[in-house]
């Protein structure tokens, strides 16, 4: 029987799922560095963000600690900030994605800060 909190099944979820999309962005990693060298970095670095999330994810699943998902969820935070900023900054304008790219990550480390996340993982000797 699973007793994890359903806030915590959720961060964990979400994670991967950033994380998978973030692998599925590796085939047009070629296209945005034809764009401009800065986004393709951007790029690869919401790529590792989405990387580590996808781990951090399936570690939380398993029942260790969320240590790694809540790091992930802050690296994507500010790589999506970063890559907000310059989309403004060079005239793309606003990006939606890049706004939901920033909500997701920030709700797993809402998600993995309430109470009851933190009793489940105090409970199993785990302190994050």
């Amino acid at each position: 029987m699973n007793d994890r909190p359903g806030g915590v099944m959720a961060a964990a979820i979400i994670g991967i799922v950033i994380g998978g999309l973030a692998l599925l962005s590796l085939f047009g990693l070629g296209l945005l560095f034809a764009f401009g060298g800065f986004l393709g970095v951007l790029a690869l670095l919401s790529v590792a963000a989405g990387i580590v999330l996808l781990v951090g994810g399936i570690q939380v699943l398993q029942g260790k600690s969320p240590q790694l998902l809540i790091l992930g969820s802050y690296a994507s935070v500010a790589v999506q900030l970063l890559t907000l900023v310059w989309g403004l900054v060079s005239g793309w304008g606003f990006l939606f994605g890049n706004f939901l790219g920033f909500l997701l990550p920030a709700a797993i480390v809402y998600l993995l800060r309430q109470p009851d996340a933190k009793q489940h993982y105090a409970a199993r000797g785990i302190t994050y």
